[in-house]
C-alpha cells in the first residue's frame, strides 16, 4: 500500500495546486521506503534521527494526500454548517484517539493533533466555500 501511495504522489508532482514535493522521484521514494531500518538496528542517535526524519516525511506526504480529499469535499457541501459538521468532527477525533490507543499511543495527544488538523481544514474549506459563492 505504501508503494501505491508514493507512486501516486510522484505521479501527481507536476500539479501546481497540490502540496507534493516536486523533487521526490519514484526511485527516491522506493529507496527511502526500502532503506528504512528497524529501530533496534540503528547504531547511533544520528541514525535514529535520520529514520525519524524519513518517517516524518512520509507522514507529511500522507497529510498532503489527505488534504487533496479535504479540498475536494467542499464540492459536496452547501453551507458553513455542512463544512463545520460538528458531529462528524467529534466522531473523527474520538476514532483517531481510539486508533492511537490500540497501538499503545496516547489517545489524548492524537485527539489534539486531529483537532488542530480538522480546525485548519475547516478554515480552508470555509475559504473555498466563500470564494465559490463569490464566483
Amino acid at each position: 500500500m505504501i508503494f501505491t501511495h508514493f507512486f501516486y504522489i510522484c505521479k501527481r508532482h507536476n500539479n501546481k495546486d497540490r502540496f507534493i514535493d516536486p523533487d521526490t522521484t519514484i526511485s527516491q521514494t522506493f529507496n527511502a521506503v526500502k532503506e528504512n531500518k528497524l529501530p533496534g538496528d540503528c547504531i547511533s542517535k544520528e541514525e535514529i534521527r535520520k529514520e525519524i526524519d524519513k518517517i516524518d516525511r512520509e507522514i507529511i506526504h500522507l497529510f498532503a494526500k489527505r488534504y487533496e480529499y479535504v479540498h475536494e469535499i467542499v464540492r459536496f457541501k452547501e453551507d458553513e454548517a455542512g463544512v463545520i459538521a460538528q458531529e462528524r468532527k467529534d466522531q473523527v477525533i474520538i476514532q483517531r484517539g481510539c486508533w492511537a490507543r490500540e497501538l499503545g499511543l496516547d489517545a489524548e495527544t492524537f485527539e489534539n493533533i486531529y483537532r488542530i488538523l480538522i480546525d485548519s481544514n475547516i478554515r480552508k474549506e470555509l475559504e473555498i466555500l466563500k470564494s465559490r459563492r463569490e464566483e
